[in-house]
């Protein structure tokens, strides 16, 4: 390193706040701990970066943008870019550099930065700002993947009041707000988040003359042992928070509870709650292996243990500051609260982790496994309540499953050997535990229903396991008579592999996933032993989910049934298939195609065979719903296909001009019934005050409801579609959309459902050199065709100049 090198990190160093001699390489899967139990991943890149994590050198290397020069930065060259003519002594993160000026009010994507820089980490040195003023960090994670982000220096961004920040604050969304006015982080502050997509804010709320953070990320593994998610075993409660339920049929193996967010910074004034359930038998221990909550704040920041469902049960154990305990408790339930209070500077507490072990208290002999298997046609024919043809569980005459003892009532049953089957303890050796063993294959999950018992019972009847066994055990009073408490369970396993993620909530619902799926396959109506033998009217749906760019192709290719004088007819047109019948359609057998918002894109019913094949091409998530009113119900059988396409998805883009077509789409082979359905989003974006203009055209003749190209204000919140400004439909042909002076980001939407593939042509450029360029207001178009805002501007210029002229004629004296 040269003397000139050495001087512009020490000034990098001292302008940041930062430890030279905290500096390392950074190893991909390492952890750093400090404090005994603050954790994060190493981001500093020591050796070859000496000014900054990408630049190397202020000059010595040839400019990218021209080639006669020798004098700008030299960048590291595993992911750092130069920032070209606009900075030419600074490099960037690869796939970052349009930022290099001013990154704010950007997206951070895992895929695409991972692809361009071949890392999965970076920085962020936000630009000096004057308040009140506003930046906000998009970051998208990939599958498997959490947001860090480590936070080690602020100016004048708020202050903390003592209760909460005030002026200004850093947030990544919904966690955890930071704040000070000259703040150097040591150990920094570290948050998570667990969304798909999370946005880190910076707000300033009053006047300042420079507002500035340095922050770096991390998109980590969720598996990390270190700064990955350590929760599992557990069910989230639905439309909470943080609330978990744990059972000891989900915990075989040792189950894991943390705060949110954890090893990061929690949120404040939060309330979760989980609830540990087992059987009368069964001690439960919950061992605390991890607690860093702010000191002095034990009334505001606690975990409480209480041995009942809820917090008015006696208290077990309250936690506070560092303190770890173990507790152990025989009851059926036990209620962990972890409560927080206001956010407490320097912000360096992470929550807490524990363990979770259940431990079955018994005074009988242990159960051994015996390799003899038996052949008992009692216990082989029957599935359900002589429910209608199950399959046939015998192989060879041979009973593959395996009692646990020559005279027991215990049963095991290996899924690599038999997929469905049913056992009844009626007429089993009298035993006061009844054991049945389901052990599944690696993708295996396996379902359970209680067809028929005699016991006091108030839960539901129908259990999904979370891994690949499940154990049923039936216990009974030493002196009832033997079947006088019995249970009758139908079983079968799920392969997730072949038939799609079954959700635990329905008896038939399935997910298949277009990253971890197989790219393509079939799918059947759902099996009768997958239905329990449920009577009445029932509703099965098969979720097909693309990921970004990714779209799904869905054809319903045959039946097997024709349905005569039906109560309802299917009929399809350019808008898709419907179902038109006498009654409501919850009374008739019938098939939807169906979009992630509800919309129907087609419905089959009745005798719909010479319709078919009926497809579908979405690139957002489509569901097939088998809808059954009669005992059988349609059958059907469709494929599904997962294709890598950018044809559409969500885009964002800074580029001042550029141009977007419909791609290969539009010379697809039209096939009868084959309907597309795209919602696809552009999100212009500058950072610099312009005038946008936007020119769509198309060559096709479609009504608006095929599809139609909408302009619409950037929303920060939520969906960036704000409120809607204009709308091209393919019909006008031709159009050009004139945006106010300094709207410098708008969004762009594509919505499509039709026959054909939207044709069409997006072109947008900027005018921000002079102020001769600026356009008062958008042009009057949608309704205006052919021609630019500016030619109707000056041909009503010319108009108006007329009139003038010929009135102030009229006003002249005569001669």
């Amino acid at each position: 390193m040269t003397a000139f090198q050495a001087l512009i990190t020490t000034l990098f160093a001292i302008q940041w706040g930062i430890d030279l001699n905290k500096l390392t390489t950074l190893t991909g899967t390492a952890s750093v701990v400090a404090n005994a139990q603050l954790i994060w991943t190493p981001i500093y890149v020591g050796g070859s970066s000496q000014v900054d994590l990408w630049t190397q050198s202020t000059e010595g290397c040839a400019c990218s943008f021209n080639s006669t020069r020798t004098d700008c930065a030299c960048c590291v060259q595993s992911g750092g870019c130069s920032c070209g003519d606009s900075s030419p002594h600074r490099c960037a993160q690869c796939g970052l550099e349009q930022n290099c000026a001013n990154m704010c009010n950007m997206t951070l994507d895992s895929k695409q930065l991972l692809n361009k820089s071949g890392r999965g980490f970076g920085q962020i040195k936000s630009p000096a700002l004057t308040g009140p003023t506003r930046c906000t960090y998009r970051f998208v994670p990939d599958t498997g993947q959490r947001v860090e982000l480590q936070i080690y220096r602020l100016v004048s961004i708020g202050r903390h009041n003592g209760s909460m920040c005030e002026g200004g604050w850093l947030q990544l969304e919904s966690g955890a707000r930071v704040c000070g006015q000259n703040e150097r982080f040591d150990p920094p502050v570290v948050l998570f988040s667990d969304k798909d997509s999370t946005t880190l804010q910076m707000q300033i709320n009053e006047k300042t003359v420079r507002s500035q953070f340095l922050a770096y990320f991390s998109f980590t593994s969720t598996t990390s042992t270190s700064v990955g998610w350590p929760a599992r075993g557990g069910k989230s409660v639905n439309n909470t928070e943080c609330d978990w339920v744990y059972e000891d049929t989900d915990c075989r193996k040792e189950c894991v509870l943390a705060s949110p967010g954890y090893p990061g910074v929690y949120a404040p004034n939060t309330r979760c709650r989980y609830l540990v359930t087992s059987g009368p038998h069964v001690a439960v221990t919950i061992k605390f292996t991890a607690v860093l909550l702010p000191y002095n704040h034990c009334t505001s920041d606690y975990i409480a243990v209480y041995s009942g469902p809820t917090i008015s049960s006696p208290v077990l154990a309250m936690l506070c500051g560092n303190k770890k305990t173990s507790v152990t408790h025989a009851g059926q339930n036990i209620l962990v609260e972890f409560r927080s209070g206001p956010g407490v500077p320097p912000f360096d507490y992470n929550g807490f982790v524990a363990t979770l072990n259940f431990q079955e208290i018994t005074t009988e002999s242990p159960t051994t496994v015996a390799t003899e298997t038996t052949s008992r046609a009692n216990d082989v024919g029957k599935f359900g309540n002589g429910g209608g043809g199950g399959p046939n569980i015998r192989t060879h005459n041979q009973d593959h499953r395996r009692e646990h003892r020559l005279n027991s009532c215990d049963l095991e049953v290996r899924g690599d050997e038999v997929r469905a089957g049913n056992h009844d303890t009626r007429g089993k050796p009298k035993s006061t535990a009844c054991r049945l063993v389901l052990r599944g294959g690696s993708y295996d999950s396996v379902h359970v229903s209680l067809t028929s018992y005699n016991l006091r019972y108030a839960e539901s009847e129908r259990y999904s396991s979370t891994g690949r066994e499940m154990t049923v055990v039936l216990r009974r009073a030493s002196n009832t008579p033997r079947d006088e408490e019995y249970m009758d369970a139908v079983y079968y396993f799920h392969d997730e592999r072949e038939g799609g993620t079954q959700q635990p909530a329905s008896v038939c619902d399935v997910e298949y996933f277009g990253l971890s799926s197989p790219k393509n396959g079939s799918v059947v109506h759902p099996a009768p032993h997958r239905l329990f033998s449920l009577e009445g009217p029932l509703k099965c749906r098969q979720h097909f989910i693309p990921a970004a760019n990714q779209s799904v192709i869905i054809t319903l290719q045959s039946t097997n049934k024709r349905i005569s004088n039906s109560a309802c007819d299917t009929q399809c047109g350019d808008s898709g298939c419907r179902c038109f019948a006498n009654r409501s359609l919850d009374e008739i057998d019938h098939l939807q195609l169906v979009s992630e918002t509800g919309h129907i894109v087609s419905c089959l019913c009745g005798s719909y065979q010479d319709w078919l094949p009926v497809g579908v091409r979405s690139w957002t998530p489509v569901y097939i719903e088998w809808s059954r009113s009669s005992r059988g119900g349609l059958d059907f059988k469709a494929t599904y296909r997962f294709t890598e396409d950018a044809f559409c998805g969500d885009h964002s883009t800074t580029r001042p001009q550029g141009e977007v077509t419909s791609g290969d789409l539009a010379n697809e082979i039209v096939k009868l019934n084959r309907f597309y359905q795209q919602k696809c989003t552009w999100v212009l974006d500058s950072q610099t005050d312009r005038q946008l203009t936007v020119e769509v055209e198309s060559n096709q003749s479609k009504p608006c409801t095929a599809w139609n190209l909408t302009i619409h204000e950037y929303s920060s919140s939520g969906d960036p579609a704000g409120p809607r400004l204009h709308t091209f439909c393919s019909r006008d042909r031709h159009k050009n959309f004139t945006l106010p002076w300094k709207m410098n980001t708008v969004v762009v939407r594509l919505q499509a459902l039709s026959r054909t593939a939207p044709q069409y042509v997006m072109r947008w450029r900027s005018d921000s050199v002079t102020a001769n360029t600026r356009k008062s207001a958008p042009s009057p178009a949608p309704n205006q065709v052919a021609g630019s805002s500016r030619s109707s501007r000056e041909s009503r210029r010319m108009i108006i100049a007329m009139t003038l002229v010929a009135a102030a004629a009229k006003s002249l004296p005569r001669v």
